[in-house]
């Protein structure tokens, strides 16, 4: 346990020594690296070889050495953070080299965010001499040296992983200030000198426990492990120097808040507004070279109160911030209730008036402090700001009336600080402000209400201090306290934001049935919501209008919604009521039932798909198209499987089958347009060439080239709506390849290249899995479509191999912002349809895929078909294993342990043969240029190189002196080997017998998890001691965790069909670190049931494109080597300590992470830097696997994400309503891909996923337009250049309602910037998502992406006709309608429709003089369906402005 501080230091004495001690970085710097996340870091300075000595003469004082460290910015010439400065220490004279040596053995620990090459660290050398006599002492520079911190080609290993390798710097005369003098080439520059022989020796490594205390320690500031940081604890051990940030501890935190906040300035409230309102004028007034007065004055907009936990080196979390009101404002507004509708503020704010006779300031609202330390050195910090309203210099420019006439600007005035273990501990506290120039937490500026004082006592502030662990008052105080809260002046306003940037007040807001979004979520870009306790207006901004509409707000209780926020809207509800209400007791408020306004995703019940088998006809044509053939190991045809047939998998006969190898193979053999997913006349807008991208089992993400769609060929298929076309691959030119057509791939699985069991998983995987293909446009790099197969035909059961063919339905889905109203019967699957939600079938994928066995590779593998689970779940310790040996009459158990063979010490530590190899004799230079290999060890190349001295010296004739000089020499070199060896021994002796004895008490357990699953077993724990002992069991990661549930526990019991004891109330928690802890007895054996449980997932993304390949045949081979980087295994401690912290068991958990099944997929298109919401509904809750009814006849569903950005939640429902997923993403900026996936459970213990979606998330540009339907609407895009010049070419979602222009490649200059013109002319009403790809034609590279954002409004129908058509076949009808030109000059006019497949014009364009009659002549369709439509004809001018439009309402019957 550690100890308490024995000198605890107050927050005044770290602040005064910190506050300006940090220097920011350059402000471009920070930009740059705004949005990364800090790491730590740990520098090692382990000693100082060959330290200079300077001339100090014969003075006799005593010479110490300190080292400092700074961080310096090579780009930026500037140091910044802070310097660390160690402690003087005296230098020792080494004897064998004759020179100073400095031993310090100092850890620095630090975090930053800026990790560029150009980020350095600077270490000096300073030598400080103490005369003594009461004499100052005196330093001097000794050296300096630079330390690179983040190379490039520089991997750092991590504290927890063991010694890192110690490297050297060497030491340069003169001072790091020469820094500033110098470019980027330092170590190079002939104008800095080598201090000869001066070397410093440190390590750099990653520091990851360094994490969870990140808040407490500024960026870039340099500590060392003594150093004070509150809030940790401090940790002492025997012999050697305190280091805190090895493994730093935490100190229990406490939740408390504050009440009836009230700020009293000096001399008065109205003479300290007065003087700051008449200080900042005379400073504007001499800032614009204003003459004395020009009538304007500056006005008090708001006053707000910033709160925030400080621990002397900077604030722990993001300060809070209120607003304060003047107290007589708040007391007439208790007296007269509620603002009413009419109500409106005074006008003049910031006079008098609006004072009256208030004499402080306080706060509406209870402030809520998390995280207060129990640490006398932590600190709350009050900071006072007032928002003044600061006129315009109007210098004889006449502004425009949209554009506001003043600007506010933010003026700190008043801060204390105030310490609450260190105060008297009363609850009502009282405490001065202190203003002026003196230093602040923040750095800023305060406001100096006297000149010529730097630190002024100009106020106080009184607020009440309470833990929220106190018991609660009596009733008759809280009231009292009731009636004292001053009830909150106005309640959330709404802005509507106008063209000009200007804001207008909207009508009052009344009360919904439907709670608003959580305060977190940013709104649309035409609103924008304002809460009074959040508005911080900056700079420049507009000041708030001056009448304010009540809103009550309904806020559902959640964690996202602050507690003081929540407060003043109870405060506001309580207003509301009558004055005999306001002594009743303050109930929580609760949350009401309500419906999302974003449209649920329907889900069809699992196992669907959508596509179909092919004719005779059909097969027939495939098989003469020239398709590459697939044959098994005998060159037969394989067993043709039709996809509609029902397949039950049999698992146990295809893990019986000899021939366990699998060649999986897809081909891609054409590709059908559907017709009628295009209107008439858009030929052009179907995909030339297009490519597939897939994932198939835990292979990486397949793309494939780029196909060409060759002629349609009807017979492929018997849909006369299709147009099949035989895919055909092409050169990089656009030529076909002469190759036989169509695309394949290949997937070699070998169980011999296999982890141990996961053949069966592949089995598993084929019979369950859905593979879901998406087809691009391999020109625009549009989507195309999906669709999904199920891969259970693939199962070969006995068969040599099989093959089905499919051909797959291509659908889209397109979403609109409408809210949706849901129809149909909500508890039958597939017949609830959202508003707002459609798929459209986009065309047809003709697909052949096919499962061929072969023998498994026995020359590569080991035979071993599969390996069966652990036949327990059981785990015994290691000491178990060994007493049973010797139990069953085993003669010698010492033969199960494992053995070594002895080894020297350098070929088992690489830095001692470096040490050893380091000496070379200049006789072997040639002998070591031949040993290329590295294969000889020392010794062997001592011996050979003293065999070719002697031999070159008889052969030179030199005399036997030469001889006796090299043996001497050898002999000298070996005696300082095998002292370097003796004193490495020495040194890792303590280290290899401590990792002896853990070895024996260790057991090892593989796992094999897959995402979402909990993997459970049990670990017998036995207590040695003769004694009782509380075991405490820590475990490295939250993922491996002990089951304290008994529930839960009996759940995994059943599951696994386990009989082992279950033992209720088994675990305590320690009062001290908070771990789980046992009570054993003396040779007391307990089971411990252990859950492990992972949501890590692999989220890389691969880029949008197709690939480069020019193979005909992709084949990929599942190697042993081969794992995505989230399937690496892990090994995981878990150790169990007795009381005094020594392990009595080690359990080493051994985590080898299996694929995981994909049951849906996702893609959605999104604006960037904005919230996704969307609700996904579940299938009817029979045809979920596992489904549970809770007591009260709820279901019991639960979401999880792989992504802890994305928040996933579900809601409970009563059984037999529909259940939906809710999900929050953040987006980030355009054209980023997000990928996650989210994990779905029906056991309440959520300990087998029922089903896995993946979602794709793309970040795109937003662009809002507003539409006329069948009128054109034009705006621009502004395209940039990127570093090079690129042949692009612009590519629209729809070409059928939008055109750009340029429509050709044009060159994109490098950094250049071009103009791309849009006109977008909807043909259906309401809103909808349209896309525009900017595509590198020479590379087919996205290069950028727009969202279209368009909302349609309905043209104004100026003549309704009814018409009656017949159905079926037929010549159509004609009609016509006549028009007359009501010009009074000659104009030419345009037809358009928007029904192309119904109504056909017998001229588009007609051109009529001046009050002449034109008929429109119109062929009307036959339709197949009965029933009633509407036809709009647009008649628009020669700009495509709409002049009239028409409405036919055609009934077919």
């Amino acid at each position: 346990m550690a100890a308490h501080r024995s000198k605890p230091r107050s927050w005044d004495d770290i602040s005064a020594e910190t506050i300006r001690s940090v220097v920011p970085p350059s402000p471009t710097r920070v930009e740059e690296t705004e949005d990364k996340e800090s790491s730590a870091f740990q520098i090692n300075l382990q000693s100082v070889d060959g330290v200079y000595r300077p001339d100090v003469g014969e003075s006799g004082a005593q010479l110490q050495y300190q080292l400092r460290v700074s961080l310096y910015d090579i780009m930026y010439h500037t140091f910044f953070g802070r310097t660390w400065v160690g402690s003087a220490r005296a230098a020792k004279v080494d004897k064998a080299k004759q020179k100073y040596k400095l031993q310090y053995q100092q850890p620095i620990y630090f975090h930053t965010s800026l990790k560029d090459p150009n980020i350095v660290a600077v270490i000096e050398v300073v030598g400080v001499l103490d005369p003594g006599g009461g004499q100052p002492r005196r330093q001097m520079s000794c050296g300096w040296s630079l330390l690179r911190l983040f190379q490039k080609s520089q991997k750092m290993k991590d504290t927890s992983e063991g010694a890192p390798d110690v490297r050297k710097l060497d030491v340069y005369h003169g001072s790091p200030r020469a820094l500033m003098l110098m470019d980027d080439a330092i170590e190079t520059n002939e104008n800095i000198q080598l201090v000869r022989g001066c070397q410093i020796a440190f390590s750099l490594c990653t520091h990851q426990a360094l994490e969870k205390i990140l808040h407490l320690v500024p960026e870039n500031v340099l500590v060392g492990g003594g150093d004070v940081i509150p809030g940790i604890q401090e940790q002492r051990s025997k012999g050697k120097e305190n280091d805190n940030l090895m493994k730093p501890k935490l100190l229990k935190t406490l939740q408390s808040h504050l009440d009836n906040i009230s700020i009293t300035p000096e001399p008065s409230l109205v003479k300290f507004e007065e003087d700051l309102c008449k200080k900042a004028n005379d400073d504007r007034l001499e800032r614009d070279n204003i003459g004395p007065s020009d009538g304007s004055t500056v006005n008090v907009v708001e006053r707000r109160l910033q709160i925030g936990i400080h621990n002397g080196w900077g604030y722990v979390q993001k300060p809070q911030v209120v607003i304060l009101a003047p107290e007589a404002e708040t007391q007439g507004r208790a007296r007269s209730g509620s603002i009413g509708k009419g109500h409106r503020r005074t006008p003049s704010f910031g006079s008098k008036s609006s004072l009256g006779n208030s004499s402080c300031l306080v706060a509406r609202s209870q402030v809520q402090l998390g995280d207060l330390a129990q640490d006398a050195s932590f600190a709350v910090v009050f900071q006072v700001e007032y928002t003044l309203s600061v006129p315009f210099a109007l210098s004889g420019t006449k502004l425009s009336g949209s554009m506001s006439r003043a600007q506010t600007i933010t003026v700190p005035v008043l801060w204390v600080s105030w310490s609450p273990f260190t105060s008297s501990g009363r609850p009502d506290v009282a405490v001065a402000m202190r203003g002026g120039a003196a230093p602040n937490p923040d750095n800023v500026m305060m406001f100096c209400q006297k000149s010529g004082s730097e630190d002024q006592s100009a106020g106080s502030l009184k607020f009440t201090f309470r833990r929220d662990d106190e018991p609660p008052k009596s009733l008759e105080t809280q009231d009292q306290m009731q009636l004292q809260i001053p009830s909150q002046p106005y309640a959330a306003s709404v802005h509507s934001e106008t063209s000009d940037g200007s804001f207008m007040q909207e009508r009052p807001t009344m009360v919904s049935s439907r709670p608003p979004l959580p305060s977190s979520a940013k709104g649309s870009p035409r609103t924008e919501h304002r809460l009074p306790a959040y508005s911080t207006p900056l700079p420049g901004s507009l000041p708030p209008p001056l009448s304010y509409p009540t809103i009550s707000l309904p806020y559902p209780q959640s964690h996202t919604t602050p507690p003081h926020m929540l407060s003043d809207t109870a405060m506001e509800t309580t207003d509301m009521q009558p004055d005999t209400a306001r002594t009743e007791d303050m109930t929580e408020l609760t949350e009401l039932p309500y419906t999302p306004v974003h449209a649920p995703i329907m889900l069809s019940a699992r196992g669907t798909q959508s596509g179909q088998g092919l004719s005779r006809a059909a097969y027939a044509r495939l098989y003469t198209a020239g398709f590459p053939p697939i044959v098994d190991r005998h060159g037969q045809s394989p067993e043709v499987v039709d996809p509609v047939d029902h397949v039950t998998v049999n698992l146990k006969q295809e893990e019986a089958d000899p021939l366990q190898s699998n060649e999986i193979i897809f081909q891609f053999l054409a590709f059908s347009r559907m017709l009628s997913a295009q209107p008439s006349g858009s030929a052009t807008s179907l995909p030339s060439t297009v490519f597939f991208t897939l994932q198939f089992y835990r292979f990486p993400p397949l793309i494939t080239e780029r196909l060409l769609l060759g002629t349609a060929d009807k017979q492929l298929t018997s849909d006369p709506g299709s147009m099949p076309c035989i895919l055909y691959r092409i050169n990089k030119d656009g030529t076909v390849v002469q190759t036989p057509p169509g695309c394949q791939t290949k997937y070699h699985m070998d169980p011999s290249f296999l982890k141990p069991g996961e053949a069966r998983l592949f089995n598993q995987y084929l019979s369950v899995q859905t593979l879901h293909i998406d087809v691009w446009d391999g020109d625009s790099l549009l989507l195309i479509g999906s669709g999904a197969m199920e891969l259970k035909h693939l199962c070969r059961q006995g068969r040599a191999a099989v093959q089905v063919t499919h051909e797959l339905d291509i659908i889209t889905t397109e979403y609109s912002e409408d809210t949706p109203t849901l129809t149909g019967d909500l508890t039958r699957g597939g017949s609830v349809r959202p508003v707002g939600v459609s798929t459209i079938l986009k065309g047809r994928l003709h697909l052949r895929m096919a499962n061929v066995g072969h023998p498994q590779d026995r020359a590569r593998g080991d035979g071993a078909v599969t390996v069966p689970k652990p036949p327990s779940r059981v785990v015994l310790p290691a000491s178990a294993h060994m007493s049973s040996a010797m139990n069953t009459g085993n003669s010698s158990p010492l033969l199960n342990q494992k053995t070594s063979r002895a080894k020297r010490l350098a070929e088992t530590d690489n830095e001692l043969a470096l040490v050893l190899t380091a000496r070379k004799d200049p006789n072997i230079t040639q002998l070591a240029s031949l040993d290329t290999g590295g294969e000889l060890d020392s010794a062997r190349k001592r011996k050979l190189a003293r065999m070719q001295a002697v031999r070159q010296t008889q052969g030179c004739e030199k005399d036997l002196n030469t001889v006796n000089t090299v043996l001497k020499e050898e002999k000298a070199q070996r005696n300082r080997d095998l002292r370097t060896v003796e004193l490495y021994r020495e040194q890792t002796k303590h280290d290899g017998i401590t990792s002896m004895l853990s070895q024996v008490i260790t057991t090892h357990y593989t796992v094999f998890p897959s995402l979402g699953t909990a993997e459970f077993f049990e670990f017998v724990l036995k207590n040695p001691y003769n004694v009782e002992h509380t075991i405490t069991v820590d475990s490295d990661t939250p993922q491996l965790s002990i089951i304290t549930d008994v529930r839960e526990w009996r759940q995994f019991k059943q599951a696994h069909d386990l009989n082992t004891p279950l033992e209720e109330s088994m675990f305590g928690t320690t009062s001290t670190s908070g771990l789980p802890a046992i009570f054993l007895r003396p040779r007391e054996s307990v089971y411990v049931p252990f859950k492990y449980q992972s949501l890590q997932a692999d989220h890389t993304v691969q880029p949008q494109g197709p690939s480069d390949t020019t193979s005909a045949n992709l084949t990929t081979q599942l190697t042993t080597g081969f794992r995505p980087s989230v399937h690496h295994s892990r090994n995981i401690k878990v150790y169990f300590r007795a009381e005094d912290h020594r392990p009595v068991s080690i359990l080493t958990v051994n985590v080898i992470a299996q694929p995981h099944v994909v049951d849906q997929t996702f893609r959605f298109y999104h604006p960037e830097q904005s919230f996704l919401k969307k609700a996904i509904r579940l299938p009817p809750y029979h045809q979920l696997q596992g489904a549970v009814v809770t007591a009260g006849g709820f279901t019991s569903v639960t979401a999880n994400c792989s992504d802890p950005n994305v928040i996933c939640e579900t809601r409970k429902v009563k059984a037999g309503e529909p259940q939906d997923v809710f999900l929050k993403v953040a987006c980030g900026p355009s054209p980023s891909v997000k990928k996650f996936f989210v994990i779905i459970y029906t056991d309440p213990h959520q300990s087998k996923p029922c089903q896995i979606w993946q979602f794709y998330l793309h970040a795109l540009q937003r662009v809002d337009i507003s539409c006329v339907e069948g009128q054109t609407s034009r705006f621009s895009l502004i395209l940039r250049g990127t570093n090079a010049s690129r042949l692009v070419r612009v590519f629209p979602s729809h070409p059928t309602e939008i055109k750009v222009s340029p429509d050709t490649p044009f060159m994109l200059a490098a950094n250049a910037v071009h103009e791309v013109n849009v006109g977008v002319r909807p043909l259906s009403l309401g809103s909808k998502f349209l896309y525009i790809n900017v595509v590198d034609t020479e590379y087919h590279q996205l290069i950028r992406t727009w969202l279209i954002c368009m909302q349609t409004t309905q043209a104004v129908i100026s003549k309704a006709f009814d018409l009656q058509l017949p159905i079926g076949g037929g010549k159509g009808c004609n009609k016509r309608i006549p028009y007359t030109n009501p010009y009074m000059h000659r104009k030419t006019f345009v037809l358009r429709t928007n029904r192309q497949d119904l109504l056909q014009f017998k001229e588009n364009t007609f051109e009529l003089g001046s009050g002449d009659v034109y008929t429109i002549g119109m062929r009307f369709a036959p339709s197949q369906q009965q029933g009633t439509t509407e036809i709009l004809i647009f008649i628009n001018d020669e700009d495509d402005k709409n002049e009239e439009t028409f409405c036919i309402k055609a009934n077919y019957s």
